[in-house]
């Protein structure tokens, strides 16, 4: 247990968010969804190859949210121009954009944790695997970052 708002939210959003990697590395997470959860689900499976794709591409864009967080929490963005910004560059809806602005206004910088924490966490990884990339070596060395006493600097390093 530790407070929310401490420096390990960015190791621990971060974990979580790469962890995905880490358990459907490669096509797996498509082959999960398309083999076991759609159907589960009653959902078509057509089309989940370029859904999951798609998704991680606009994934990328979630760093405009990070954006919209500074200039709110600095006062130099309105709500008005945070919601556009978000629309505009991070290709929200109307209302995934009212509620990360509600969120921002709750949680303030908290919304760097999931995507820099996540950067910092596969950065730290991959950079110990680079001689054994297999995922057997990346579930060992993601475990041990689990598992023991780690700060921020640590994964900078």
């Amino acid at each position: 247990m530790y407070p929310l708002f401490s420096p390990q939210s960015l190791i621990a959003e971060g974990t979580a968010n790469y962890g995905i990697d880490v358990v459907f590395p490669g096509d797996d997470k498509t082959k999960f969804a398309k083999d076991v959860l759609l159907p589960l689900a009653g959902l078509d499976t057509a089309g989940i190859s370029l859904y999951i794709k798609a998704m991680s591409i606009k994934g990328e864009l979630n760093y405009a949210r990070n954006e919209a967080a500074r200039g709110i929490v600095n006062k130099t963005m309105s709500e008005e121009e945070a919601l556009r910004w978000l629309k505009d560059y991070a290709l929200f809806n109307d209302e995934t954009a009212a509620k990360s602005i509600k969120f921002i206004n709750a949680n303030r910088s908290y919304v760097i944790n999931y995507n820099y924490g996540q950067d910092l966490v596969r950065g730290y990884v991959e950079s110990r695997i680079k001689s054994d990339p297999t995922p057997e070596n990346r579930w060992k060395v993601f475990g041990e970052l689990m598992s023991q006493e780690v700060r921020i600097g640590d994964l900078k390093k």
